[in-house]
């Protein structure tokens, strides 16, 4: 499928912080394997685009690196430059955080910061998809 940006389709960027889930979310919203999945912090280093159809709507998403407060290095630094400026063409904005571990300082620092672009955010917990998880949250 070849994708292109227009009006038409909204964009909705999945961010949060390195190793939430945002790749696992992304192909399985788009129902592609596109976006590497590993259990390594900082495996994304670019966005990642790719359509998708969710209850009758097409829009495009956009898999972002880990958009961390503290950066450690240069590519570090340019990946959340990188995902800033999808964050800030986005529509909407996906914030995941890890279910398991539950909403850290870091998550609340990463949310003030996308706050301040005024856009709108749905909140979504992964990692979470098992019973005994469940069941315990």
């Amino acid at each position: 499928m070849t994708l292109t940006l227009t009006k038409i389709e909204p964009l909705v960027a999945i961010v949060g912080r390195k190793n939430v889930g945002k790749s696992s979310l992304f192909n399985r919203l788009i129902e592609e394997s596109k976006a590497i999945i590993s259990p390594f912090p900082g495996t994304t280093r670019d966005v990642n685009y790719g359509a998708c159809l969710w209850r009758a709507k097409t829009f495009f998403l956009a898999d972002t690196a880990g958009f961390d407060i503290v950066k450690k290095n240069e590519l570090e630094e340019k990946s959340a430059q990188q995902s800033l400026a999808v964050v800030k063409k986005a529509s909407l904005i996906a914030f995941l955080i890890d279910g398991q571990i539950g909403v850290t300082a870091d998550d609340r620092a990463v949310l003030k910061k996308i706050r301040l672009l005024q856009k709108p955010i749905i909140f979504a917990a992964n990692k979470i998809d098992n019973q005994k998880i469940r069941n315990t949250a």
